[in-house]
This record gives C-alpha cells, structure tokens and sequence, in this order.
C-alpha cells in the first residue's frame, strides 16, 4: 500500500466526565490509553463501523453515535498512515467488560494529561467534552515522533 491512507473510526465513550479507554495489549500504541475503534471494513459506512467496533470491543450497544471530527495521520511508514473518523457515545458507569484488545478502564477527564495516551488524543477528548467539531492533521517522522499537529477545523 506504499503509504496510502487506511480509514478508521473511534469512539469516545462517555458517562458524564469520565471517559472509558482502552489500555492497549497490543501493536500500535501498546500500554498507551485510547478510544476504542478500529478498521473501517470493505463497504462499511463509518457509523456502521463505530457501532460494530464499539459492541466488539465493549459488549454495548450503540445506535446512535455523535460524529465530531476527523484526524489524519501521514508519516514515512507505510502501515501508519490514517484517516479516522471519531465519534463519542454516553453510556451508562458499569464495570468494564473484558477485551482481548487490552483494559477498559474509566478515566476522569480531569486525569487525560497525566495518563500515557498518543499526542493527537488530548485535544481530541477536549474537543469532544465541550462538544466542538474539529479536524487535525498530525504528521510523524520514521520513528513515530508527532512532528506536527495543525487544527484544520
């Protein structure tokens, strides 16, 4: 795919200012704290696929998630290259569920700069709490350093 973009989505889960995030087991990003999401597959629309992924990964159900914004991602490496699509969803507090993609856990907001999360995440939580639409783009050099994060939007 020689650099060619991939299309994701994430969702940002909410109950009131607590967020539940997932703690990565796996590559990219492993130990880091992050929305769940994923891939948009083959003929999937980006709604389609945040609820798909959102019950995947969490066991609940969604039916109506919130759009608020695009990230793009560019760097010099041909499977980090990204153009995603975030939505957010209230859920109801419950014990997280299991994931095989790593720990659901429920985060203050007031705790998002203290946890390990990938630099283009915290304005995007931001955006997402005080209900703004955004758009980034945020480019990486060879060893998946943010060199850059321009608002679009």
């Amino acid at each position: 795919m020689n650099g060619l973009k991939r299309a994701a989505v994430s969702c940002i889960l909410t109950n009131g200012n607590h967020l539940l995030l997932l703690k990565r087991n796996k590559s990219p990003h492993i130990g880091k704290f992050l929305p769940v999401g994923g891939k948009i597959e083959p003929y999937e629309t980006a709604q389609d696929a945040v609820i798909r992924e959102v019950l995947e990964e969490t066991g609940f159900v969604i039916d109506t998630p919130i759009y608020y914004g695009s990230l793009i991602e560019s760097s010099p490496l041909d499977h980090y290259n990204w153009i995603s699509f975030i939505f957010a969803h209230e859920i109801p507090m419950a014990d997280p569920p299991y994931c095989d993609e790593g720990e659901l856990v429920w985060v203050s907001a007031q705790d998002l700069d203290q946890l390990d999360i990938p630099p283009t995440d915290l304005p995007i939580y931001k955006a997402v709490l005080s209900k703004n639409i955004f758009a980034y783009e945020a480019t990486f050099d060879a060893s998946m350093d943010m060199t850059s994060l321009i608002k679009l939007a």
